[in-house]
């Protein structure tokens, strides 16, 4: 009984690489196809940057003047001691959500609560969405509905009347858009073969940098009309984009095959390499075996939880990321408070992030290990002397 349940894994495990192989074989030359489906699946990427940082211009402290320049009111007088009529904003009492909702005297827990609550939203999203990119949903569908539903809400959120609607708003913006670059970067990943793989991903991070460098230019635009405009001029290009993406990316054909849609991946894989049709893959039942073991929600991470050396791993990588993404996301965020032109400062903000791009590409050989240590303590240190 035991040598017959052995033979069995092991011819599993021969057609789990006969599979691998197969798939390897057809995406093996990176065709114009394959590029077109790249650029076409990034510019998730564009829009995503975008919603991420739109906060640095609608959440600011707008600047004001005095209306009457007295001893009681100076440029450097504290506003929330003045009365009412002494001082004015500059431009629209609606510039940002600070001068329309009235927080100008509020407590920086107020202020800042739109924004903690928009990564509080990609934190609990990502436990919650991440793993039905395995499972019911696939990546592709994954991008086009957190686009679209952060695009929605983003155009819903111009309708709030108070910091407290503004900021559920911001969470839930948050929370769909938890999985974008994740799953952005493994449909990138699994549509071409292992050796692209590392030169896809990073076309993914130029878009990003993109939207990031665009967004400066459409603030800019808008620099005298409500913060609403903002969200609007972002969100609306974002929802045509999804539509386009569902009609026109194709699913990642290993997906595809883990959920039994065999002749769906089959069909993938021809119109990216015709000889694919000459190939041939292991017998059918083991994509319906797979199917089977990635049908529980969280399977994958009770399967990583039971190993230690994963949770060592995970560990050490959260903390990771936890440190670089305080520095990566809370400079650029409190750019507003440096005495600076706005605009100009997040320009050179995404120009920098250019040359970590092409940077990266010439790094694919070095040890991750000593990449990581070498650029955090960098950054670090910047920090500090900055």
């Amino acid at each position: 009984m035991e040598d017959s349940v052995k033979d069995a894994t092991e011819q599993q495990k021969k057609m789990i690489v006969s599979w691998d192989e197969m798939i390897e074989k057809a995406l093996e030359n990176f065709g114009w196809t394959q590029f077109l489906q790249c650029i076409l699946v990034s510019v998730v990427m564009f829009f995503d940057s975008q919603q991420l940082f739109i906060g640095i211009y609608t959440d600011h402290y707008p600047t004001w003047h005095c209306t009457n320049h007295t001893t009681t009111c100076t440029s450097n007088s504290d506003i929330c001691k003045l009365q009412k009529s002494s001082w004015e904003w500059d431009g629209p009492s609606s510039k940002t959500i600070i001068s329309q909702f009235g927080l100008e005297c509020v407590s920086s827990f107020i202020t800042g609560l739109p924004q903690s609550s928009f990564f509080f939203g990609c934190l609990l999203g990502s436990f919650l969405l991440a793993t039905m990119a395995d499972t019911y949903l696939g990546r592709k569908n994954i991008i086009v509905l957190s686009c679209l539903s952060m695009s929605v809400i983003s155009i819903v959120i111009i309708f709030s009347t108070n910091v407290w609607i503004y900021s559920a708003l911001k969470f839930l913006i948050g929370f769909c858009r938890s999985c974008i670059s994740t799953c952005c970067l493994v449909l990138l990943t699994e549509k071409v073969s292992t050796k692209w793989r590392f030169t896809v991903a990073i076309i993914q991070f130029v878009f990003f940098t993109s939207g990031y460098m665009f967004l400066p230019g459409v603030a800019y635009a808008n620099r005298n009309s409500p913060w609403k405009y903002l969200y609007v001029w972002t969100s609306v290009p974002a929802i045509f984009y999804s539509f386009i993406a569902y009609l026109c990316v194709t699913e990642s054909p290993r997906w595809l095959l883990m959920q039994g849609r065999v002749k769906e991946a089959m069909e993938m894989l021809k119109g990216v390499n015709e000889n694919a049709a000459n190939l041939n893959p292991a017998e059918e039942p083991l994509a319906e075996e797979k199917k089977v073991s990635f049908c529980e929600l969280y399977s994958s991470i009770v399967v990583l939880l039971r190993r230690s050396w994963a949770r060592k791993r995970m560990v050490g990588v959260m903390g990771l990321g936890l440190g670089i993404g305080m520095v990566y996301y809370g400079m650029p965020l409190a750019v507003g408070n440096l005495n600076y032109n706005i605009y100009i400062a997040v320009v050179l903000n995404a120009l920098m992030e250019i040359p970590s791009c092409v940077v990266t590409y010439f790094l694919r050989n070095c040890e991750r290990k000593l990449s990581i240590l070498v650029f955090s303590v960098g950054s670090g240190i910047c920090c500090i002397v900055w």
